[in-house]
């Protein structure tokens, strides 16, 4: 019954045009089953006030991008609901907002920060700062770990501070469409890949495929010679970047070799998810 439901939900992701779908790792069994897989992990680390307050270096350095960011588009997320949380402190700048830090206090010793999003190493020093200044109030903050700026380079981060870790799975529940919104490298050579899929729970992604890049950009076109074969449980880690090919030959989910299939994801690389549901 429960692996009826998921196909039907498959099903509906496609007409609605949902892409890609997410799951928290709650039963691995029956979301593996339907060709879900492990790609990544929520995490939050427990932070002493006094750390926050001990900010020791800025790195210029900063990344431009960050994995696993949801769009929050409507209806499943209402903005307004930001100014629900106890504390929302913005950073401004001449363009807009540089930074934002939202959190709650869910008891008198604790913080919980949902967003720390910076566009700069000064805006996140800064908010930083901003939460460091409630040294004396409480004795702990849990910080979501997704900005690498943050919690890599700016944070002198203890090995030994309690982390919470969630895993999460990923399907790939349209790969035409999922193939066409994600974004791709720009320095991409012109190539072409071609794919013979399994996918028995959404059939539509079955069967030989070709992954072309060329000036018009990233797609997925039906033919081709079928000269690597993936399961539907490979098209996740694939997508996400998080296994490489020669990983998905050892976990019997690809044969063939084709390196471009690497190099567009740039796997392999950890991969965490910057909300929760």
């Amino acid at each position: 019954m429960a692996g009826a439901l998921l196909d039907a939900a498959l099903a509906g992701m496609r007409e609605t045009g949902q892409p890609l779908s997410i799951l928290f790792a709650a039963t691995p069994p029956l979301y593996r089953g339907r060709d879900w897989e492990q790609v990544g992990s929520a995490e939050r680390v427990e932070i002493p006030i006094s750390v926050l307050a001990a900010l020791h270096r800025l790195y210029l350095d900063v990344a431009s991008t960050v994995d696993g960011m949801l769009d929050r588009s409507e209806p499943a997320f209402e903005v307004s609901r930001i100014f629900e949380l106890d504390i929302v402190d913005v950073v401004s700048g001449d363009d807009g907002p540089r930074g934002y830090v939202a959190a709650s206090r869910p008891s008198a010793n604790d913080l919980t920060v949902w967003d720390l999003v910076a566009r700069d190493a000064e805006a996140a020093l800064s908010l930083l700062g901003k939460l460091s200044s409630w040294v004396g109030m409480v004795e702990q903050v849990s910080l979501r770990l997704v900005d690498p700026v943050v919690h890599d380079l700016l944070i002198g981060m203890r090995r030994d501070l309690p982390r919470l870790v969630e895993p999460f799975m990923l399907r790939v529940v349209d790969l035409a469409a999922a193939v066409e919104a994600r974004g791709w490298p720009d320095y991409l050579p012109d190539f072409t890949v071609d794919l013979e899929i399994t996918d028995e729970h959404a059939p539509w992604n079955a069967g030989r495929r070709r992954l072309v890049h060329d000036s018009a950009g990233m797609r997925l076109e039906p033919g081709g010679a079928g000269e690597v074969r993936m399961h539907a449980r490979a098209l996740g880690p694939w997508f996400a970047g998080t296994a490489t090919t020669a990983t998905l030959r050892r976990a019997g989910l690809l044969q063939g070799v084709a390196p471009m299939l690497d190099a567009v994801t740039a796997a392999p690389r950890q991969l965490r998810i910057a909300d929760t549901f």
